[in-house]
């Protein structure tokens, strides 16, 4: 008889299959997209909603607004949608979609939460970025914050290391001025892809939540090579930071 940890793998591993096979077919003419994402938008809105939090957690996104302005927001991969619950409706709100076929979704899903979108990739250092054309994109997220609108950027790459920021909002921030604040947002009632390489957690309704968020890291303009990695290693401490006072409010293991 199968044990509980390979029903569990050849779950995902099934489940992986199906995605891999499904996203191919993604695209913004796709109807089965626009459903799909309706679907999402729809169950995350629900989620949201249900969870109970304290008020200063459910009001913490436009307390961070109303003290440091246009911001960068981050979170680790795996929290993008639910995140996107989180942003005041009363400002503008850009966050940066990879150019990737299957981030059709994801910006559908966003914009069904009234949220603009810029499609690039930020990569993991400025070379790469460069390649993707991710530095078109940072000047675009730089304008949107200069507009003064609230920007938000994955802090992980993907195919890179999880829970490892990347260089490219670090050099948003220096670019831009702006400073980056790091958040986390978790349920009790939850599930973790312990074999996802982002750890990606599903949320469910009906619980208690928490939306904690680290230090607001700030890089200087005439940050040389050194000192961004210093931001980026500190930007990865003070997202795990956040997740740990999630875990703590609300009595989860880490």
């Amino acid at each position: 008889m199968a044990s509980d940890t390979e029903i569990r793998s050849a779950s995902h591993s099934a489940l992986r299959r199906f995605w891999m096979r499904t996203r191919s077919g993604f695209s913004a003419e796709n109807l089965g997209v626009r459903v799909l994402a309706l679907l999402i938008a729809g169950y995350v809105s629900l989620v949201w909603r249900t969870n109970r939090m304290t008020a200063e957690d459910r009001l913490r996104s436009r307390a961070v607004r109303a003290a440091f302005g246009p911001h960068i927001l981050t979170v680790w991969h795996g929290q993008h949608y639910i995140a996107t619950a989180c942003l005041p409706r009363d400002v503008e709100n850009v966050i940066m979609v990879s150019k990737s076929a299957d981030a059709e979704l994801n910006d559908r899903v966003l914009r069904r939460f009234g949220v603009s979108t810029i499609r690039a990739s930020g990569g993991r250092d400025r070379t790469r970025t460069i390649e993707k054309g991710g530095i078109r994109g940072l000047l675009m997220m730089r304008d949107a914050l200069q507009r003064g609108a609230t920007v938000g950027m994955v802090a992980d790459v993907p195919k890179g290391k999880s829970r490892d920021a990347g260089m490219g909002i670090i050099l948003l921030a220096r670019i831009s001025g702006r400073p980056i604040v790091p958040a986390a947002y978790e349920t009790t009632w939850r599930h973790v892809f312990a074999g996802a390489w982002d750890r990606s957690v599903l949320n469910f309704p009906f619980g208690r939540a928490a939306l904690k968020t680290g230090a607001a890291i700030v890089v200087p303009a005439d940050a040389d090579e050194s000192m961004m990695e210093e931001k980026r290693l500190e930007l990865n401490r003070e997202l795990e930071r956040a997740h740990n006072q999630v875990k703590v409010a609300l009595g989860i293991n880490p």
